[in-house]
């Protein structure tokens, strides 16, 4: 979806794909709904410089980097997106969010989170999120890994989280590292 506005996508499955299964460039308002990406070469859906999307009800599985990537700096952010009541597994990482202080706004809500190599949830440089609701288990294996890491983030809300089993052999279940949630 490059440059798209309102559109919903509904009940499709982008599987094994060389990069990314769902792609929503400079994309506003749009909807991707009780489909599946699993698999791809890189990223399930990535949003990159968009904002005002809802990502809802997906399978997002065993995909090389990321289940679900958003990126945006000023001036193309990424911001009011909503990724809720999602399967994300299999991973390296479940959620990652990585903007500028102008972006942000961004809610992680009500999603299973799981089996992830690194992070369950991942927020890099980004600013007022909310993370909530979520169950996150088995993320990070036998490393040191997080259910949740901030790096350079601050004035993110994370509240009501259920974070179980996560790096047994020493990693964190929230881990801060030069932020504040």
């Amino acid at each position: 979806l490059n440059a798209s506005t309102g559109t919903k996508v509904t009940n499709v499955a982008s599987n094994n794909w060389r990069l990314n299964g769902f792609q929503l460039a400079s994309a506003n308002n749009n909807t991707i709904t009780s489909s599946t990406a699993q698999s791809n070469g890189s990223m399930g859906i990535a949003l990159s410089g968009s904002s005002n999307n809802i990502i809802t009800d997906n399978t997002v599985q065993n995909n090389a980097t990321y289940g679900i990537y958003m990126i945006g700096f000023d001036p193309t952010i990424s911001a009011r997106n909503t990724i809720s009541g999602n399967n994300i597994s299999g991973n390296a990482t479940g959620v990652y969010i990585y903007t500028d202080s102008v972006a942000g706004h961004n809610n992680v809500t009500g999603n299973i989170i799981h089996a992830n190599t690194t992070s369950g949830v991942a927020l890099n440089t980004a600013n007022n999120n909310l993370i909530s609701g979520n169950n996150l288990y088995d993320n990070g294996g036998a490393g040191l890994n997080q259910a949740i890491t901030l790096v350079g983030s601050s004035s993110n809300t994370v509240t009501s989280n259920l974070i179980t089993d996560t790096a047994p052999a020493g990693g964190s279940a929230i881990l801060l590292n030069s932020g504040s949630a």
